[in-house]
């Protein structure tokens, strides 16, 4: 996809592509790179949320569950699979 340098015009052509806003579509790209961090790694919650980009621990949780069903720790422990 290729988005227009000014930001009016571009939001409507990433919801117009993805379905998503910009909002939206941030977040599940931060969830993906948290999902490959658990999967990967043995790091702690606190430093898997500071590296998918998350500004607390609290609202990673939140947006993990809410977008996977899961808490990270249940789907490091499940070994990374994201409902379907």
């Amino acid at each position: 996809m290729n988005l227009p340098r000014e930001e009016g015009v571009w939001k409507p052509v990433l919801n117009e592509e993805t379905g998503q806003t910009l909002h939206q579509a941030l977040t599940v790209q931060k969830i993906r790179v948290a999902g490959r961090i658990l999967r990967s790694t043995d790091k702690t919650m606190e430093a898997v949320a500071g590296e998918s980009g998350f500004g607390s621990v609290q609202r990673f949780f939140f947006r993990f569950r809410e977008q996977t069903g899961m808490t990270p720790a249940q789907f490091r422990r499940k070994g990374g699979g994201f409902r379907a």
